[in-house]
Formats: C-alpha cells, structure tokens, sequence
C-alpha cells in the first residue's frame, strides 16, 4: 500500500511539472530545452488559432490533463506527434507517457517515455525519473537504478526527485542506511518543502523499529500545518499510531488510527489496528465491531480466516446466556389429585396382594370339606 501511495504522491508532482508547462508559454525545466525554444511557445499574446496543428494539440492535451481527462490528453498528445515533422515531439510524447504511467499502461508508458528521452536534447531528467519509477513497479531494479542515475547526470544540480527515487529503489532492497542518505538529500536544506521524501525518511526510520525518530518528524510534519503541500494525512496518522503502539503508547496510537478513520472510514488497516488494540485490552464489543469492518473491507486479505476465527470466539464470549427455564411447580390442587390417585392405586394393589394370598393358603385337613 505505501509504495502504490508513493507512486500517486510522485504522480501529483509530475503533473504540478506538467500544468505549469501548458500555463501561457511559461517554461518548465520538466520540459526538454530544445522543444521549449519554439517560437510558438514563447508568445503569451499569440492567437491559439495561429498555432500549427501539433502546437494546438500538445496544448489541448495539456488542458485535459488539468481537466482530469487523461483518455483525452492521451488523443491530443497522438495527433500532435502525428502532426509533427518525422513525428518529431518531445513534448508530446513525454505528455503521453505520463498519462499511460498514470492509468497503469506500463509498457505503453515506457515506449513513450524513451521515445520522448531519444528526442531530446539536452537530457529529460524527470522523464527519466518516471520512466525509472515504472522499472521500479515491474521489477526491472537495474534499469530503474540507472534511469536515476542518469537523471541525476543531466540535472547537474541536487535532482531531489530521483534522490528520493533512489531512496525508494534502495529500500526496496533492504538498504536502509543509503536510503535514508537518499532521502535526507532530498529534503535538502530547511525547511523541508519535499512531502513525500519527508514521509518516505519517517517511514524508514519505522522500518529500522526507530519509532521514537519517526514520531518526531510525523509532529514535525503535523506542525508544519498547511506550509506543507500535498500531505497524505490519513497514511501519516496511521503510521503515527502505530509506532506510539510499539512505543507501548495505547492511547495515542488510538487516537491517531481514528483520526486517520475520520479522514477515511473506509482504512482497513485502521480498522483491524483498532480491533487488534481493543482485543489486546479486553475490550471485546469494540474489537469485534472493529473486526467486522475489516473483514467487509477487505474480504480477500491474506489474514481473513485468521480475523474471521478470532471474530467467531469474540462473539461467542460475548454471547448472552440465556436463563434456563423453570420448571412449572404443580398447584396444591393438582398435588392433592396426585397424591389420591397414588393412594388409591397403592389401595388397589393392596387389595389384589391380599385376594391372591388367600387363593394360594392351603385348606386344613379337618375342615370338614
């Protein structure tokens, strides 16, 4: 989940680079410098309608990328690289790369990426970063490690994005001394204005069970307040609570998982932290209330049965013992019946036991008979 995050934030910053391309001729240093040299690009006052076609469409492109319509951007980036000379469109095909890598055509995305990095003139260090940050997905670790390192090359100055890049390549592989390095050299200088590399340091010092340090720079963030561009708050809250977890901390790793659910009810992770805490401290209604969310959120989690079985034995803890039921005392006229048909039926054989023992006494010799 957070390197799918992490892929998102990286995403946003790509098209902040992206919209300020498109916005009145301004330039951009995401945009190679021989594209950003044509004279149509420079005019702020020239007529849209004087563009030529594959100038209009880039920008058309640019629009529905601003707009959300990444389907649409993709056609406008096509017909202006068809419109092109020998096909001849940095821009554009950098534009089409950027919005397969967002809908998750990968190697559609890679072809335009290098597509628009061969045409380039004068190196395309984000491009790079992005095509890097999609090797990185498929596993292509080599590939992704030297797309950063080039793209450090051709920044030829700090390059924070493919710092952090390189930060998240070597977390993945379990380097978490040269990822922090990776990180920190990011952030650069204070204040730190670099979110995500920001929260992926917290998030190592986490993996490296440094919770105490990654407390500190979760407050840090949550002090900076609005001064901070494009926090994931929920993701940040959860983290928070978890490491006051470790650090033993209940409360407020309670209270930071439902802040977190008040961001987004629908957290699962949030969900089974809470039930888990509750559970530990016998609060068995609440975790089971807990559970239940979790288990509707995420029906096809490895850890289902597990969550369903503890659910099932919580519930039956819980369950209310109902009162065995009394058995009807008779009324003294119905034991006064009793008792004289009992009587009676002890008269009866009595008098049967008597009749027979005088039919089996022997009769006396001289009884005259």
């Amino acid at each position: 989940m957070r390197a799918s995050m992490s892929m998102r934030r990286a995403g946003l910053v790509s098209l902040a680079l992206l919209i300020a391309a498109a916005g009145l001729g301004e330039v951009s240093p995401w945009l190679p410098q021989p594209v950003q040299a044509k004279a149509k690009f420079k005019s702020k006052t020239q007529d849209k309608n004087t563009l030529d076609p594959a100038v209009n469409n880039y920008l058309e492109g640019m629009n529905r990328i601003k707009a959300g319509n990444l389907p649409g951007a993709i056609d406008s980036f096509l017909i202006s690289i068809n419109f092109a000379r020998n096909n001849y469109d940095p821009l554009a095909y950098t534009g089409l790369g950027w919005c397969y890598k967002q809908l998750g055509q990968d190697a559609k995305a890679i072809d335009a990426f290098n597509k628009g990095i061969e045409q380039a003139v004068g190196g395309a260090p984000e491009a790079r970063v992005d095509l890097g940050e999609i090797y990185m997905k498929l596993d292509r670790d080599q590939d992704a490690e030297r797309q950063f390192n080039r793209a450090l090359v051709e920044y030829a100055g700090p390059g924070p994005r493919a710092r952090n890049a390189l930060g998240k390549l070597y977390q993945k592989r379990g380097n978490l001394n040269d990822a922090q390095w990776n990180f920190e050299e990011a952030l650069g200088d204070q204040p730190w204005m670099y979110t995500e590399a920001w929260m992926n340091l917290a998030e190592n010092y986490m993996k490296r069970k440094l919770w105490g340090d990654a407390v500190k720079h979760y407050n840090l963030m949550l002090m900076r307040g609005k001064t901070l561009p494009l926090v994931d708050y929920q993701t940040l809250y959860f983290n928070l609570g978890t490491c006051y977890a470790f650090k033993g901390d209940h409360q407020l790793a309670l209270d930071n998982w439902q802040k977190c659910l008040e961001i987004n009810p629908d957290h699962a992770k949030a969900h089974l932290a809470l039930a888990t805490m509750f559970d530990s401290e016998k609060h068995l209604s609440s975790a089971v209330n807990e559970y239940k969310a979790f288990v509707r959120l995420e029906p096809s989690s490895p850890d289902i049965q597990k969550v369903k079985d503890r659910l099932a034995t919580l519930e039956h803890m819980i369950k209310p013992v109902e009162p065995e039921a009394e058995v009807a005392k008779p009324s003294p006229y119905m034991r006064k019946a009793v008792e004289e048909k009992v009587a009676a039926e002890r008269a009866a054989q009595e008098k049967y036991r008597q009749e027979m023992e005088k039919l089996s006494t022997p009769v006396p010799k001289d009884s005259g008979f």
